[in-house]
C-alpha cells in the first residue's frame, strides 16, 4: 500500500498553515491563489497514494483554515453579521455565532460558518479538490478511447486533476 510520509505529511501541513496564516493581510481570492498552485503540485505528486483518509484529512483541515481566516478578515463591526446575512444563514444564528466569544478557530466549525463558506464556495475560488468522488465503482484510471476503441488500441490514463481552473 502506498502512504504519504509522515514527514511529507508535515510538509504539507506546515506549508498550508503557512498559506492559510490569519494575520497574513492578504485577500481570499490571493491565498486561493497561491493555495492553489501549491495543491496542484502536491497532488500531481501524491495522486497515486492509497490513503483517502489522510487526502480527507488535509481537505477539511484546509477547508477550516480558509474558514478561520475568512471570519477573522470579517471580526470588525457588524461585517460578521451581514456578511453571514448575505450569505443565506438564519437570523438567531447569525446572531448567536456573530456574538460568540469563541475565536476563529473554533467557530470555523460552527454551523453558520459551514452554511456560509460551503465547500462550493471554495470550489468556485479555485481550491482542488485533495480526494475524488467516485460514485459506484473504484477508481479504474485507465479507460479506452472510444476513438480508436475499433482498432483495439487507445488505451490512455486518465488524471481527474487534469482540468486547469482559475
Amino acid at each position: 500500500m502506498r502512504r504519504i510520509a509522515p514527514k511529507a505529511a508535515d510538509r504539507v501541513k506546515e506549508r498550508i498553515w503557512e498559506q492559510t496564516s490569519r494575520t497574513k493581510g492578504v485577500s481570499i481570492d490571493r491565498m486561493a491563489g497561491d493555495l492553489f498552485r501549491y495543491l496542484r503540485v502536491w497532488i500531481g505528486y501524491f495522486e497515486k497514494s492509497q490513503t483517502p483518509s489522510a487526502l480527507q484529512g488535509f481537505e477539511a483541515w484546509t477547508r477550516r483554515r480558509l474558514r478561520s481566516a475568512i471570519w477573522k478578515q470579517w471580526k470588525r463591526g457588524l461585517v460578521p453579521m451581514t456578511e453571514l446575512r448575505k450569505r443565506n444563514v438564519g437570523k438567531n444564528l447569525t446572531g448567536q455565532t456573530a456574538a460568540s466569544a469563541n475565536g476563529p478557530w473554533t467557530l470555523a466549525n460552527s454551523v453558520a460558518l459551514t452554511v456560509a463558506l460551503s465547500n462550493a464556495r471554495f470550489d468556485s475560488l479555485g481550491i482542488p479538490r485533495l480526494t475524488v468522488r467516485w460514485s459506484l465503482n473504484p477508481p479504474n484510471r485507465r479507460t479506452r478511447d472510444p476513438y480508436v476503441q475499433w482498432w483495439g488500441e487507445g488505451l490512455r490514463e486518465v488524471n481527474p486533476w487534469a482540468e486547469t481552473r482559475g
